[in-house]
């Protein structure tokens, strides 16, 4: 199947990836493409965070599926 993310710039991407995927793995993919750190990725499906240790299948993320893509900036001065 084939799971689009949005980052909250607007732009768009398509992954390849498996219902049986933890999220953690769909994470992988993202920095491998776009060289983002997982650490820094927080994946969002429905209003809901995605925790690294539940399947794509737990968060009923079917084929097309939309996933936003926002980043955790550390802070400081």
């Amino acid at each position: 199947m084939q799971v689009n993310l949005t980052t909250l710039s607007g732009q768009s991407y398509r992954f390849d990836a498996e219902p049986s995927d933890l999220v953690e793995t769909l994470k992988s993919k993202i920095f491998h493409e776009l060289s983002v750190n997982p650490k820094q990725q927080r994946l969002v499906f429905n209003g809901k965070k995605l925790e690294d240790c539940y399947t794509l299948k737990d968060y009923n993320i079917q084929d097309g599926g939309k996933i936003y893509l926002v980043l955790r900036l550390r802070g400081g001065m």
